[in-house]
């Protein structure tokens, strides 16, 4: 693959989970889109590879018309202008008082400084 399309490859599906940044099913469809990518090796930048997730969590399919909104796509393009402006490089990252943490193996060190505050 090419630089582009790695760099794209879960664009749409970051859409669908900013627009339910704040809601219940968020964890859920992004672990099942994980699953499809990693795991399946399928192409979740693709409806008919989304559209089921929708369904199985009970979400409607017009979901990906308002992921591809002109507002939608504005603020994901923020979020990802602060991200880089703090650093940020991969996934997952965390923060904790002020402090990046970088890396899964990271998250038990993130929350031992982030309790130690």
């Amino acid at each position: 693959m090419n630089r582009i399309t790695n760099s794209a490859a879960g664009v749409t599906p970051a859409r669908v989970a900013l627009l339910g940044a704040d809601q219940p099913w968020v964890g859920s469809f992004c672990r099942r889109v994980m699953a499809l990518n990693f795991a399946e090796d399928r192409d979740i930048n693709e409806p008919e590879c989304l559209v089921p997730v929708l369904r199985e969590l009970g979400l409607p399919a017009t979901l990906l018309d308002e992921a591809q909104a002109d507002a939608n796509k504005a603020r994901l393009h923020a979020q990802t202008d602060e991200a880089r402006a703090r650093g940020i490089f991969g996934a997952p990252t965390f923060f904790a008082r002020g402090e990046m943490f970088w890396g899964n193996d990271r998250l038990d060190d993130a929350l031992l400084f982030a309790a130690n505050g």
